[in-house]
């Protein structure tokens, strides 16, 4: 399994893209939110989308889930952040994860499908709206 992820701006969004065996733990997920505030304060951008070909294996708890929340919300409190994710439909620590961020902030969103993404996150082609 991965832990590794690519981190590219593009324009008015960031994009990271993790691998097709790419495995969700806290270590990964403290790495991936420190990565994505550096690059939010550098670029001034605060939309990201991140994709990845498969669901990545998860290997956290609902306890894990609410500190990684945590984590995005200390990254930034302005980030707005697209998951894509084919094939994947959100399970109870996925949604405890997504309402925790919200809580404290963050918004995030899963989807299945890339074009959904890019109109929620507000961008097209690379620009934002």
């Amino acid at each position: 399994m991965s832990t590794s992820f690519t981190l590219d701006f593009l324009g008015n969004y960031i994009r990271i893209q993790h691998p097709a065996d790419y495995e969700i733990t806290p270590e990964s997920q403290q790495q991936l939110w420190m990565a994505i505030g550096e690059a939010c304060e550098k670029y001034d951008c605060w939309r990201v989308l991140a994709e990845s070909p498969a669901p990545p294996k998860r290997n956290m708890t609902q306890v894990d889930a609410f500190r990684s929340a945590g984590q995005a919300a200390k990254a930034s409190s302005k980030l707005r952040l697209a998951i894509v994710l084919p094939g994947y439909h959100p399970d109870e620590t996925t949604q405890f994860f997504m309402n925790s961020a919200y809580n404290k902030g963050v918004r995030i969103e899963f989807f299945t499908d890339r074009e959904e993404a890019i109109k929620w996150l507000g961008i097209d082609g690379g620009r934002a709206t």
